[in-house]
């Protein structure tokens, strides 16, 4: 496996993913709205996954092997220097996402551990006449069944939903004026609306499978900023509104300053620097208010990012030792085709020789 289908496997889906995230990164620059960027950066992150996915369970397509490209490819693959660096490559590739998966594993536990310590030792904050959130927003939380919960070891406001989707605030915000309070209920609110507890859940799965590969660490940041600047514009529909959350995110920006979130999600002001912040006060301060619309060519490029997927699927590098390339879609993989073949379902799992192709004559005695 390490010597024959690893590299060809690494190396094409590395290829493909190039290409997705290209044309992605691409499209959401030109996205009218963030929130229209936010959808565009999920499906691209599907689309590598579901590339994985089928680079793993399903036979690809070899429009680009010749016999002499082959013969060429096979040559090298056998070669006993080329075995030792796959299998240094496959060990350090195997490293680096035992480490990614220890380190998401980490976070979602403290994250856990902190909503089950928020939900234990929760309290209401000791002050007369203090209500959570203005009326619709509890109105939407409770529509939504969405629990609040205040924990003394947060430093940042963060949504979870893995069972039940909640949204947890550090102790230090019963101290904000209450409309501030409300501005930040409301951007967690448009954060678990938007899916993004999700959309997070997929971006991690290809910077696990792809950290070696510097455009997916920058796209992920650059998809992370879209969902902040996709919350933002859901949930300030107002000059009012606008206007009591840039307070209010002043207010804890300057309590997170020199502190460090090892959480799997929350309300972030790190990682982008001031940049971030900066181009989060540059939308608040152009909203104008005006109901938001859906421009007409969203399913336009919707379908482009669907067609580029499709054709990044069609990239290939033929760098497995076994294959002949004699037909025009390989084998299938060993899993697929000993699930199909349980099913009673026959699929071709073997490299085709040309012998097995031919009709043999033989001569009579």
């Amino acid at each position: 496996m390490i010597s024959s289908q690893f590299p060809e496997l690494l190396l094409s889906l590395t290829l493909q993913c190039t290409f997705v995230l290209a044309v992605t990164l691409v499209l959401a620059l030109q996205a009218p709205t963030s929130d229209i960027a936010d959808r565009i950066w999920s499906r691209g992150h599907l689309y590598v996954l579901l590339l994985c996915l089928a680079a793993i369970l399903l036979p690809h397509v070899r429009l680009i092997q010749t016999d002499g490209m082959m013969a060429v490819m096979s040559q090298i693959a056998h070669s006993a220097r080329f075995s030792a660096i796959v299998a240094v490559l496959f060990r350090v590739w195997l490293v680096g996402v035992t480490m990614l998966v220890f380190t998401t594993l980490w976070s979602l536990c403290r994250t856990t551990l902190m909503v089950r310590n928020a939900v234990k030792f929760s309290m209401q904050p000791a002050r007369s006449g203090f209500t959570l959130g203005s009326e619709e927003t509890r109105r939407i939380l409770k529509s939504l069944n969405i629990k609040v919960l205040w924990s003394e070891q947060g430093s940042v406001p963060f949504c979870w939903q893995l069972h039940s989707p909640v949204i947890v605030l550090p102790e230090v915000l019963s101290s904000f004026p209450a409309d501030e309070l409300d501005a930040v209920l409301r951007h967690e609110l448009a954060h678990l609306q938007s899916q993004h507890p999700l959309k997070l859940f997929l971006q991690r799965l290809v910077e696990i499978g792809f950290w070696f590969h510097p455009l997916v660490w920058a796209t992920s940041r650059e998809a992370s900023l879209q969902r902040e600047l996709a919350s933002d514009r859901l949930a300030n529909q107002s000059p009012s509104q606008v206007a009591v959350f840039l307070k209010g995110m002043v207010r804890l920006s300057d309590f997170c300053r020199g502190r460090t979130s090892e959480l799997a999600a929350g309300m972030g002001f790190g990682g982008h620097g001031r940049s971030m912040i900066q181009r989060r006060v540059d939308q608040l301060l152009s909203l104008d208010g005006s109901p938001r619309q859906t421009p007409q060519n969203h399913r336009v490029v919707s379908a482009v990012l669907m067609m580029a997927a499709i054709l990044a699927s069609t990239v290939w590098v033929p760098l497995n030792a076994q294959a002949t390339g004699r037909t025009l879609f390989s084998p299938w993989p060993g899993l697929s085709a000993s699930i199909l073949h349980e099913l009673g379902i026959s699929v071709r799992d073997y490299e085709v020789d040309t012998h097995r192709l031919l009709e043999h004559e033989h001569d009579a005695e």
